[in-house]
Parts: structure tokens; C-alpha cells; sequence
């Protein structure tokens, strides 16, 4: 039953104006709703946190590709760390589908793949690049030793890739890296709880995704992230919704 102003100690609440743009890095909106009397006064505000329902449509996205923007393998001195920090800038050793342009066809995380033919030299692989907003982030990716294989699979969503440091303590030349996607996807408004309102795929709703709540640290997206149950195939899709409590902490970074 919806309450009464006078229920409401003679007030009622008044329109927010709400513009946002996802991607083009615009938030044009008024954070807090404002409370008018019912005499019509004027505003007592702001008093009451804005709630908002965001939302976000994963049209038939690619599947994850490991291989993605770096193919061949990266592997030999020049290439891969030796007791040192090699920097590899997008160019033609990024001979991936995505390679050229470092971007991949929604904000997602990325994979670090190495293999060796004995045994895998530990190493660390930071991923630089822009988020949905056009902000600078990175990641520290860390694979580890022993093994013919070692994934290592980043937690932030990378709307585009430019660069990776790889820093070794020993010898790692003869480990071969191959960069790709994952799929763990972007959210574009920070979500401050690990779960969603409502989950889709395709026509069918769902409650299996994987969604971790937003964060200011270095080993996770400050807006949030969900990666589906099903596979992405390029044929499914999927709507998401989730609530923010603030668009305008949308480029928050403390």
C-alpha cells in the first residue's frame, strides 16, 4: 500500500533528473532525491540515497578465446623476462584476432597463458589498458612454477588492451605466452553487492551467473563484474539487471 503524505511526515518525494551514458564517460545526474512538503515548500534536501536498477545487455559475445591478442606465443630473450622487466606494446607480436586494435567486443577480462616444455619458470604479467570509461587500469597477473602449463586469469575488465610487463626473477626465455579473453564481463555502474536482480539468457531467466560486487583494490573491478554459467558462444545473450547506489561514483578510485 503506498504511504500517505502524512505518513511520511507531510512529505512526498520529487523527481530526479538521471542522464548516463555508458561508455562515452558522461554523468549528468543529481545523486541524492530530494524531499518536498506536501504544501509544496521548498526542498529540505538531499536526505534520501538515490537507488537506481542498471540495466545490461550482452549481445551475443564472442567466446573466449585465449589466444586472442597474442597467438604464435611470445617466448626467447627480447621477448620474455630474464632476471629482468620486459615492456611488449600492442604491434606485431600481437598477431591475435584482437591483436591490432587491443579490443575485444565488450569490457572482459583477460587470460595469461604459459607453457613450457619442462617445467614452467614463475613469472608476473601486468596488463595495461583503458576500462569501459576510458580510464587507465592495470593488473598484476602472477603465474606460477612447475607444470608444462600455467593460466593465470585477471579479475578487472579491460575494455581495451595496449601493453603487457612481464618480470621474471630467473631465467623465463624459454617459457612461450600466449594473451587472450575470458569471460568475466564489465559492469558499467558500480554494483555494491555480489548479486543481481534479475538474469537472462536468451529468453529464459536464470540465477547461475557469477557476480562479484564492486571494489577499490588493486585486484578488483571497482564497478563489478558477472560472468555467466553458459559459455558464451556467440549465439547466446544475456540481460542482467543490478542495482547502483551512485552512478556518480561510477570513476571512484578511493
Amino acid at each position: 500500500m503506498p504511504l500517505k503524505a502524512s505518513q511520511m511526515g507531510g512529505r512526498i518525494p520529487g523527481p530526479v533528473r538521471v542522464t548516463l551514458e555508458s561508455g562515452t564517460g558522461q554523468i549528468d545526474t543529481d545523486s541524492k532525491a530530494f524531499f518536498h512538503h506536501a504544501t509544496g515548500d521548498k526542498p529540505e534536501g538531499p536526505s534520501v540515497a538515490l537507488t537506481m536498477l542498471i540495466k545490461k545487455i550482452l549481445t551475443a559475445p564472442a567466446a573466449v578465446s585465449t589466444t586472442a591478442f597474442i597467438s604464435t606465443g611470445l617466448t626467447g630473450a627480447g621477448k620474455i623476462a630474464n632476471t629482468n622487466t620486459i615492456t611488449l606494446a600492442r604491434g606485431a607480436a600481437w598477431d591475435g584476432t584482437l591483436g591490432a586494435a587491443g579490443k575485444p567486443d565488450f569490457a572482459r577480462n583477460v587470460v595469461v597463458t604459459v607453457t613450457h616444455a619442462t617445467s614452467v619458470v614463475a613469472m608476473t604479467v601486468v596488463v595495461a589498458g583503458v576500462d569501459i570509461w576510458g580510464n587507465a587500469i592495470t593488473e598484476s597477473i602472477s603465474i606460477a612454477a612447475t607444470g608444462t602449463t600455467q593460466t593465470g586469469t585477471g579479475l578487472k575488465a579491460f575494455y581495451r588492451v595496449d601493453s603487457i610487463a612481464i618480470t621474471a626473477a630467473g631465467n623465463a626465455e624459454a617459457n612461450t605466452l600466449t594473451l587472450g579473453t575470458g569471460q568475466v564481463f564489465g559492469l558499467d555502474f558500480l554494483n555494491p553487492i555480489p548479486s543481481l536482480v534479475t538474469e537472462m539468457i536468451d529468453t529464459s531467466l536464470v540465477t547461475t551467473g557469477t557476480v562479484v560486487a564492486g571494489a577499490i583494490t588493486s585486484t578488483a573491478d571497482k564497478r563489478g563484474t558477472y560472468s555467466p554459467a553458459t559459455a558464451p558462444n556467440a549465439t547466446h545473450s544475456w540481460n542482467i539487471w543490478y542495482i547502483c547506489d551512485d552512478p556518480t561514483l561510477v570513476n571512484k578510485t578511493s
